[in-house]
Protein backbone atom coordinates (compact mmCIF):
# COMPACT_ATOMS: atom_id res chain seq x y z
CA UNK A 1 0.00 0.00 0.00
CA UNK A 2 1.23 3.51 -0.75
CA UNK A 3 1.55 6.35 1.24
CA UNK A 4 -0.10 9.88 0.40
CA UNK A 5 0.66 13.44 1.06
CA UNK A 6 -0.38 16.23 0.16
CA UNK A 7 -3.67 16.97 -2.06
CA UNK A 8 -4.32 15.50 -4.92
CA UNK A 9 -7.34 15.92 -7.50
CA UNK A 10 -8.60 12.56 -9.74
CA UNK A 11 -10.54 13.71 -12.69
CA UNK A 12 -13.50 11.82 -12.70
CA UNK A 13 -15.64 13.21 -15.69
CA UNK A 14 -13.66 11.53 -17.94
CA UNK A 15 -15.28 7.69 -16.57
CA UNK A 16 -17.78 6.45 -18.97
CA UNK A 17 -20.82 4.43 -17.95
CA UNK A 18 -19.97 2.13 -20.74
CA UNK A 19 -22.16 0.59 -23.48
CA UNK A 20 -25.50 2.23 -24.91
CA UNK A 21 -28.41 1.03 -22.62
CA UNK A 22 -30.92 -0.68 -24.52
CA UNK A 23 -34.28 -0.55 -25.21
CA UNK A 24 -35.04 -2.86 -22.58
CA UNK A 25 -32.81 -1.26 -19.54
CA UNK A 26 -34.64 2.31 -20.29
CA UNK A 27 -37.80 1.23 -20.00
CA UNK A 28 -36.95 -0.61 -16.95
CA UNK A 29 -35.27 2.71 -15.48
CA UNK A 30 -38.52 4.91 -16.76
CA UNK A 31 -40.67 2.18 -14.74
CA UNK A 32 -38.17 1.98 -11.59
CA UNK A 33 -38.00 6.25 -11.45
CA UNK A 34 -41.80 7.26 -12.63
CA UNK A 35 -42.08 9.90 -10.42
CA UNK A 36 -39.29 12.02 -12.30
CA UNK A 37 -41.66 11.59 -15.43
CA UNK A 38 -44.40 12.63 -13.88
CA UNK A 39 -46.28 15.91 -14.80
CA UNK A 40 -47.15 18.02 -11.97
CA UNK A 41 -50.55 19.69 -11.68
CA UNK A 42 -51.01 23.28 -13.32
CA UNK A 43 -53.73 25.51 -13.18
CA UNK A 44 -54.37 29.01 -15.08
CA UNK A 45 -55.87 31.82 -13.48
CA UNK A 46 -56.71 35.18 -13.39
CA UNK A 47 -55.98 37.68 -10.28
CA UNK A 48 -56.50 41.86 -9.00
CA UNK A 49 -53.50 43.09 -7.26
CA UNK A 50 -53.76 45.34 -4.40
CA UNK A 51 -50.28 46.86 -3.50
CA UNK A 52 -48.98 47.77 -0.36
CA UNK A 53 -46.98 50.42 -0.98
CA UNK A 54 -49.18 53.41 -1.44
CA UNK A 55 -51.40 53.25 1.78
CA UNK A 56 -50.10 50.24 3.89
CA UNK A 57 -50.65 46.41 4.18
CA UNK A 58 -53.63 46.80 6.15
CA UNK A 59 -55.05 49.08 3.70
CA UNK A 60 -54.45 47.11 1.06
CA UNK A 61 -56.17 43.99 2.44
CA UNK A 62 -59.36 46.07 3.21
CA UNK A 63 -59.23 47.20 -0.59
CA UNK A 64 -58.72 43.66 -1.74
CA UNK A 65 -61.71 42.26 1.07
CA UNK A 66 -64.16 44.91 -0.43
CA UNK A 67 -63.34 44.14 -3.99
CA UNK A 68 -64.23 40.68 -3.21
CA UNK A 69 -68.13 40.95 -2.96
CA UNK A 70 -68.18 43.07 -5.63
CA UNK A 71 -66.26 40.68 -8.34
CA UNK A 72 -68.71 37.76 -6.95
CA UNK A 73 -71.90 40.06 -7.39
CA UNK A 74 -70.88 40.85 -10.87
CA UNK A 75 -69.92 37.10 -11.81
CA UNK A 76 -67.03 38.74 -13.90
CA UNK A 77 -64.17 36.95 -15.29
CA UNK A 78 -61.41 39.40 -14.89
CA UNK A 79 -61.12 42.93 -13.38
CA UNK A 80 -57.51 44.28 -13.16
CA UNK A 81 -59.12 47.42 -13.06
CA UNK A 82 -60.23 47.19 -9.58
CA UNK A 83 -57.07 46.72 -8.17
CA UNK A 84 -53.61 48.18 -8.78
CA UNK A 85 -51.06 47.75 -11.59
CA UNK A 86 -49.30 44.37 -10.90
CA UNK A 87 -45.51 44.13 -12.00
CA UNK A 88 -45.89 41.13 -13.70
CA UNK A 89 -49.26 39.13 -15.76
CA UNK A 90 -52.62 39.30 -14.19
CA UNK A 91 -53.62 36.09 -16.25
CA UNK A 92 -50.92 33.21 -15.68
CA UNK A 93 -51.24 30.31 -17.46
CA UNK A 94 -50.05 26.36 -17.02
CA UNK A 95 -48.74 27.40 -13.73
CA UNK A 96 -47.24 24.60 -11.37
CA UNK A 97 -46.15 24.67 -8.11
CA UNK A 98 -42.33 25.88 -8.89
CA UNK A 99 -43.75 28.70 -11.15
CA UNK A 100 -46.18 29.79 -8.51
CA UNK A 101 -43.29 29.56 -5.84
CA UNK A 102 -40.87 31.66 -7.99
CA UNK A 103 -43.50 34.49 -8.88
CA UNK A 104 -44.92 34.72 -5.59
CA UNK A 105 -42.45 33.15 -3.19
CA UNK A 106 -43.71 30.73 -0.48
CA UNK A 107 -47.09 32.51 0.72
CA UNK A 108 -50.22 32.53 0.84
CA UNK A 109 -50.87 32.89 -2.89
CA UNK A 110 -49.13 30.23 -4.81
CA UNK A 111 -50.72 27.64 -1.71
CA UNK A 112 -54.04 28.96 -2.65
CA UNK A 113 -53.39 29.03 -6.21
CA UNK A 114 -53.72 24.94 -6.01
CA UNK A 115 -56.27 24.65 -3.45
CA UNK A 116 -58.81 27.23 -4.28
CA UNK A 117 -61.91 26.34 -6.46
CA UNK A 118 -62.18 26.61 -10.14
CA UNK A 119 -64.38 29.53 -11.32
CA UNK A 120 -64.87 31.45 -8.50
CA UNK A 121 -63.05 34.25 -7.00
CA UNK A 122 -61.65 33.93 -3.79
CA UNK A 123 -59.33 35.81 -1.35
CA UNK A 124 -57.54 38.09 -0.23
CA UNK A 125 -54.19 35.98 -0.10
CA UNK A 126 -50.67 37.29 0.67
CA UNK A 127 -47.75 37.11 -1.46
CA UNK A 128 -44.03 39.49 -1.36
CA UNK A 129 -45.56 41.54 -3.14
CA UNK A 130 -48.93 42.37 -1.47
CA UNK A 131 -52.75 41.04 -1.60
CA UNK A 132 -54.40 39.35 -4.27
CA UNK A 133 -57.41 38.03 -5.13
CA UNK A 134 -58.05 34.79 -7.59
CA UNK A 135 -59.75 33.49 -10.08
CA UNK A 136 -58.87 29.76 -11.00
CA UNK A 137 -60.16 29.20 -14.48
CA UNK A 138 -58.76 25.70 -15.11
CA UNK A 139 -56.82 22.97 -14.29
CA UNK A 140 -54.60 20.43 -15.96
CA UNK A 141 -54.50 17.39 -13.78
CA UNK A 142 -50.91 15.52 -13.09
CA UNK A 143 -49.79 13.05 -15.42
CA UNK A 144 -47.51 10.52 -16.36
CA UNK A 145 -45.40 11.23 -19.20
CA UNK A 146 -45.67 8.72 -21.74
CA UNK A 147 -41.50 7.00 -22.34
CA UNK A 148 -41.85 7.73 -25.97
CA UNK A 149 -42.27 11.46 -24.95
CA UNK A 150 -39.57 11.42 -22.65
CA UNK A 151 -37.34 9.00 -23.75
CA UNK A 152 -34.26 11.02 -24.38
CA UNK A 153 -34.55 12.59 -21.06
CA UNK A 154 -34.86 8.85 -19.55
CA UNK A 155 -31.28 7.95 -21.26
CA UNK A 156 -29.55 10.91 -20.19
CA UNK A 157 -30.68 10.14 -16.52
CA UNK A 158 -29.89 6.25 -16.96
CA UNK A 159 -26.35 7.75 -18.55
CA UNK A 160 -25.92 9.91 -15.49
CA UNK A 161 -26.67 7.12 -13.14
CA UNK A 162 -24.78 4.62 -14.70
CA UNK A 163 -21.68 7.51 -14.64
CA UNK A 164 -22.07 8.04 -11.30
CA UNK A 165 -21.59 4.17 -10.18
CA UNK A 166 -19.05 3.41 -12.59
CA UNK A 167 -17.44 6.38 -11.03
CA UNK A 168 -18.10 5.26 -7.54
CA UNK A 169 -16.62 1.86 -8.14
CA UNK A 170 -13.68 3.47 -9.36
CA UNK A 171 -12.62 5.79 -6.56
CA UNK A 172 -13.48 2.25 -4.31
CA UNK A 173 -10.78 0.59 -6.45
CA UNK A 174 -8.20 3.60 -6.20
CA UNK A 175 -8.89 3.90 -2.14
CA UNK A 176 -8.53 0.53 -1.81
CA UNK A 177 -4.46 0.66 -3.21
CA UNK A 178 -3.62 4.39 -0.99
CA UNK A 179 -3.92 4.78 2.69
CA UNK A 180 -4.84 8.33 3.03
CA UNK A 181 -3.46 9.89 5.90
CA UNK A 182 -5.26 13.41 7.09
CA UNK A 183 -2.19 16.06 7.98
CA UNK A 184 -3.20 18.31 11.01
CA UNK A 185 -1.53 21.80 11.38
Amino acid sequence: MSRVYGRFTIPCEGLQPGSQPTEDELRQYYAAHRDRYTERPRRSLTQIYFSPDADGDEAARTRAERALPSVLRRRVARAPELGDAFPGSIDLVDVDQDIAERLFGRSELDKAIFTAPIGDWTGPFRSGYGWHLIRVTSERASRELPFEEVRERVEQNYLDSRRGEVNQAAFHELALKYQVVEERS
